[in-house]
């Protein structure tokens, strides 16, 4: 059992020093080893391990140490892909929007050619060209 220095009955103390705190792969054996060598000897000189709380650990530590140079490529990288996705979606909705407007404007000269509205009315009103007003009312008659 290893020795520790009393503070009081209920609270000890055991003080290791890290820079000795050497160990073999096969030695790290229980958590706490574990935690000690990562202290000690850092990341790189980590045993392999399945251990989520390791994993995510090293992982953390990793990332703490990255170089700034790396840490502002990666930034780089993020932003110009969520820009580019952000410009993808800017042009969906673009799509989609002309879209919904341009069928609201053939819906509303359908249901005016339906009331037998003047054709100049319909331009007006719905925007459209003649060519495509006759286009609707030419769909409108071969449907009657």
């Amino acid at each position: 059992m290893r020795r520790t220095l009393p503070v009081s009955e209920k609270i000890k103390y055991l003080i290791i020093d890290l820079p000795k705190f050497i160990k073999t792969h096969k030695a790290i054996d229980t958590r706490e080893s574990f935690w000690l060598h990562l202290i000690a000897l850092g990341v790189e000189a980590m045993p392999p391990t399945n251990d989520p709380i390791f994993l995510q650990a090293i992982d953390n530590l990793r990332i703490i140490n990255a170089s700034q140079e790396l840490l502002d490529k990666q930034v780089e990288e993020m932003t110009y892909n969520y820009s580019h996705y952000i410009d993808d979606c800017e042009a969906i909705l673009t799509d989609l929007v002309n879209d919904t407007r341009s069928r609201e404007r053939e819906r509303l000269a359908h249901d005016m050619l339906v009331d037998n509205e003047p054709i100049e009315k319909i331009i007006r009103y719905s925007q459209l060209s003649e060519k495509e007003v006759l286009e609707i009312k030419s769909k409108l008659d071969s449907n009657t």
